[in-house]
């Protein structure tokens, strides 16, 4: 199967994410992003909102992205009040350990009117990534394959007030499974 010549699904989900997200921000002054790795929703909130304050953070240094950003843990991030208006994150929170506690954490972060958006990896689309690792005989991190239920059972259990929730169905190609575990690497998964 050749790659098809449209962006990848990440940019998409990225692009998704933003048009998704404009419905129920206003301006956002003080933006965290959760999980910057090359900073393509990054550079699309900088570019649509300029917000006063920006702060990208990941866990990893990703090749390929010049902003600067704080290198924190999504899970164990530093703050201790209400401060931003929006919160966001594209695939990133499928990799973390509890979600359920960061989404109450995210929740404290938030100022009374502020919004979460984010986009997350369910199982199905996990699997693949999942078997392909095992195939390598690189256990690397062992992936939480978690399905919808898990998700919205997290959302729920959070005390957010949901104001949108939809699947995105994609594909992104990749010629081997070295290729795709190359690309996870470059990107900081």
């Amino acid at each position: 199967m050749s790659k098809p010549e449209t962006p990848c699904f990440h940019e998409k989900l990225a692009q998704s994410l933003m048009e998704a997200s404009s419905t129920y921000l206003d301006s956002p002054k003080n933006v965290l992003e959760i999980g910057a790795n090359r900073g393509r929703l990054s550079n699309y909130i900088l570019e649509k909102y300029k917000p006063e304050l920006f702060l990208p953070t990941d866990k990893f240094l990703a090749k390929g992205n010049t902003l600067p950003k704080a290198l924190l843990d999504g899970e164990q991030l530093p703050f201790k009040e209400a401060r931003f208006d929006w919160i966001v994150s594209g695939g990133t929170f499928q990799w973390f350990e509890s979600l359920a506690l960061s989404l109450k954490n995210f929740r404290a972060y938030l100022k009374p009117k502020g919004t979460l958006s984010f986009s997350y990896f369910l199982k199905e689309s996990m699997e693949p990534l999942a078997s392909g690792i095992k195939s390598l005989g690189d256990e690397g991190r062992l992936l939480k394959l978690n399905e919808e239920p898990y998700l919205k059972q997290c959302l729920s259990e959070s005390k957010l007030n949901i104001l949108d929730y939809h699947v995105i169905e994609g594909v992104d190609y990749f010629e081997s499974m070295s290729s795709m575990l190359q690309h996870l690497r470059f990107i900081g998964a």
